[in-house]
């Protein structure tokens, strides 16, 4: 299972490798478009290593797979304002599965240089799911 971290329209991200925690305090010298990339492969890696398939019967029984994405804002603190479905994996089950592995998470905040002047921001993730 992998998950995809982008925000929407703003920039493309590395693909899913190992990242180092990205701590609040940005390091000198560093241009915020890398802090920006930086945190969200720290988000990708969250979100993936927490990233598996639903453990119930119904799940089990239909063995469903597909991708979902899932929109989410977060506050410059880490904190989860907003989640909601940004495209159905066409499996309900799948769909509040994902969600849930988003509203779960306690994320990092925003290093101190990244998204300038923004008190949110958006991402976009795509979590895979194969039975």
């Amino acid at each position: 299972m992998a998950a995809e971290v982008s925000p929407p329209a703003e920039m493309q991200l590395p693909d899913p490798a190992p990242a180092a925690a990205v701590e609040a305090p940005s390091p000198k010298g560093a241009v915020p478009a890398d802090l920006e990339s930086q945190y969200a492969a720290a988000l990708r890696t969250n979100i993936d290593s927490r990233t598996a398939p639903p453990t119930s019967a119904e799940y089990r029984l239909l063995k469903p797979h597909g991708e979902v994405r899932v929109n989410f804002t977060l506050e410059r603190s880490g904190m989860l304002v907003d989640s909601a479905l940004a495209r159905s994996s066409g499996s309900a089950l799948l769909d509040r599965h994902a969600l849930e592995i988003v509203r779960a998470g306690r994320y990092l905040p925003f290093p101190n240089e990244a998204f300038r002047g923004e008190s949110r921001h958006s991402f976009l993730i795509t979590l895979e799911f194969h039975s």
